[in-house]
């Protein structure tokens, strides 16, 4: 694809991309160039994924990954979904993968050899990347699932996020603030690119998700809009009943529709291996998995709406309320929280996503697989806009969320459960993900008036809420206890000052002895609480208390060997065991676990043979903007806006975010020509 004239782009000293063009199809090729020079090689090998022949490329290391993207058939709904867009949305598209392929051609010595295999890509190549990334990425994530599927119970993911929108009448300037925070990992597909874009007639600041042409996250001089991961359930695993080489549905026996498919497999020896993959689909959907006498088939929500790409095209061209909700109304966003904010005073947010319309049960019977031999309970329909949980300018004066059920975005709670189905969202709040949107309300309703510096300020709290509630209770427990070392951990415990400082001391400790006991009275099927929630309970007073305080000694007993395991004492200092690391730069961390404080930095587990653990996912592109005259904003890409050890704005930022300092957004030409590292 021609780009006549090409864009400009003037790289600036955080090596973030500014792209001027003359339209969005030039700012696209832009955008994929820019995303090549930072991340040339992963971008290579999401797209060869996407197709389903990374394994054909980098070798057996992607077999499975190909066999999850064929199964579900991310390419061939990548070329349907392509054919239906709009011409508008396949320009863009085209544009991006110009971009990259201009760039691998130009700069191929800049790419691994095998990575250069993968181009030319197609505008195909960029929707069924934003197919696998939407839908198995985030909706219905492929490690999720295959856990899920694996035990066929409901498996417990821990994405998060943090969005703060604040009123004028809640903000001491009297205009409009909105920040994101989302708690992305720090890898593969999750990646966030910061850019700007420059175009004639509007500009707009943000990040896109790695591989995409679009923002994610962003704001341009009129409003602005992030997301957080919502209790959304997207997709519905079905137990079937085999029945010989089919499957049982209302009593009779059904065929399988079925056919194999080859994967090709690079050896070390530059020739290849064919692997034979059969893919069944049930009236429900592609089978996923299968035993002797039962399968499992999938059905995923919004995999007939191709207009979900276009959806953030529009929010960043969009002026106003009204102008924004027509775009929601679409009901083409196939998931998330919408948090939004503008300069004419007005603040939402939208819970998103396209629940179907279900025959009946709540939200946990939806949760795991469901009975796959009844017809009533494949779904057809989705519900529709109006139907959806939605608060406009909350009376409070502002909105938070931090992934709790719709319900609670602020304070008083503006929602009732009752008045929408029981399968929409749960009823409650889950006891991993309670404490941290409290915490985001207290520290909100502490600082009315808020500022822009007061809410980058809150941001940055890594005092535990759980730990507050909880560790007074803990501590006699494990006093209670017969073993030595729950003595000791109480001990720890008794200095700890509650947060996730680099040099807390107890961090590790309870952030340990939290995970063991939550999944082991989830296991026992009893609410870890002695004061379980309850909606009409004084905000922040419950959950606390201690449910079991026998089981939380041994849970704590547990976590101080898992501690002791890692070669460090009990009283090890949170950033001695955890640590940021990007490309060469390894920092001690600053935040803590989603489940617990605002600030999350959530870590791996621990590898046998390591003393520490590298944060995972947490933090990512942090954005706080104030919509007056003129627009004011603050922005941070935590590990740095490139991959590869060899590239110095790979983890470039680390040491920004330890110090707790952001960066100004540059939104004038002469700001950036200020700040001019590389001009293309």
């Amino acid at each position: 694809m021609a780009i006549d004239p090409r864009p400009e782009i003037l790289w600036d000293s955080w090596g973030v991309p500014h792209v001027y063009a003359a339209g969005e199809s030039a700012a696209a090729f832009g955008c994929g160039w820019a995303q090549m020079r930072a991340h040339g090689d992963l971008i290579a090998r999401l797209y060869a994924q996407a197709r389903g022949r990374a394994a054909e490329v980098y070798g057996e290391q992607y077999l499975e990954s190909d066999r999850r993207v064929r199964t579900v058939g991310v390419p061939p709904l990548g070329e349907r979904w392509t054919a239906a867009i709009s011409p508008r949305m396949r320009a863009i598209c085209e544009g991006f993968a110009a971009g990259a392929n201009a760039y691998a051609a130009e700069r191929s010595s800049e790419l691994d050899v095998l990575s250069r295999d993968v181009f030319p890509l197609t505008a195909t190549d960029v929707v069924s990347h934003s197919i696998r990334l939407l839908f198995f990425g985030w909706i219905c994530p492929e490690l999720v699932l295959e856990a899920q599927s694996a035990s066929w119970e409901q498996a417990t993911a821990s994405p998060g996020s943090n969005a703060w929108a604040i009123g004028p009448a809640a903000s001491e300037s009297g205009t409009t603030i909105l920040m994101g925070n989302p708690h992305m990992p720090w890898a593969d597909m999750y990646l966030a690119f910061e850019q700007h874009v420059v175009l004639p007639e509007a500009w707009t600041y943000g990040a896109a998700t790695l591989g995409l042409p679009t923002f994610a996250f962003g704001f341009n001089e009129a409003l602005g809009w992030t997301h957080t991961v919502n209790t959304y359930r997207g997709h519905t695993l079905y137990e079937l009943t085999l029945d010989r080489d089919g499957y049982q549905l209302d009593g009779e026996r059904r065929e399988f529709s079925e056919h194999t498919e080859q994967i090709a497999v690079r050896r070390s020896d530059g020739s290849y291996a064919e692997h034979p993959l059969v893919v069944r689909r049930s009236a429900h959907g592609p089978v996923i998995r299968s035993t002797g006498e039962s399968a499992l088939a999938i059905r995923i929500a919004g995999l007939d709406r191709p207009g979900a790409l276009e959806v953030w095209v529009d929010f960043a061209r969009a002026r106003n309320l009204e102008q924004f909700d027509a775009i929601l109304r679409r009901m083409e966003l196939p998931g998330f929280n919408v948090v939004y904010a503008d300069r004419d005073g007005n603040i939402m947010e939208f819970f998103g996503g396209l629940p179907p319309v279900r025959s009946e049960g709540d939200f946990d019977f939806w949760s795991s697989p469901v009975p796959g031999d009844r017809s009533d309970l494949i779904w057809k329909r989705y519900h529709a806009y109006d139907d959806m949980p939605r608060v406009v300018n909350p009376a409070s004066g502002w909105l938070a969320s931090s992934n709790e059920p719709p319900w609670y975005m602020s304070e008083p709670y503006p929602l009732v459960s009752r008045d929408y189905p029981a399968y929409i969202a749960p009823r409650r709040p889950h006891p991993t993900n309670v404490f941290r949107f409290q915490a985001n309300h207290r520290l909100v309703t502490d600082r009315i008036p808020i500022s822009l510096e007061k809410l980058i300020e809150l941001r940055c709290d890594d005092h535990g809420e759980a730990a507050r509630r909880l560790v007074p209770e803990l501590i006699v427990a494990a006093r209670a206890s017969d073993e030595p070392v729950a003595h000791a951990a109480a001990r720890v415990l008794t200095e700890w000052d509650l947060t996730y400082e680099p040099e807390s001391r107890g961090s590790f400790l309870f952030s340990r002895w939290y995970g063991v006991y939550a999944a082991e009275m989830e296991v026992s099927g009893t609410d870890p609480f002695a004061r379980p929630w309850s909606d009409s309970a004084p905000a922040l007073t419950v959950p606390s208390g201690l449910a079991d305080p026998g089981v939380a000694a041994r849970a704590l007993v547990a976590a101080a060997g898992a501690l002791l395991d890692l070669g460090h004492r009990l009283d090890a200092r949170w950033g001695d065991v955890v640590r940021m690391r990007a490309g060469k730069v390894d920092l001690p961390a600053r935040g803590g676990p989603g489940f617990d404080t605002v600030r999350v930095l959530s870590p791996a587990e621990p590898s046998p043979g390591e003393k520490t653990v590298p944060v995972i996912q947490g933090d990512s592109f942090v954005f706080a903007v104030e919509f007056g005259t003129p627009v004011r904003a603050k922005v941070l890409l935590t590990y740095g806006n490139a991959s590869g050890p060899g590239n110095s704005h790979c983890g470039d930022q680390l040491e920004l975010y330890s110090r707790n300092e952001m960066r100004d957004a540059l939104l004038t030409r002469e700001q950036v020509e200020a700040s001019l590292e590389l001009r293309e």
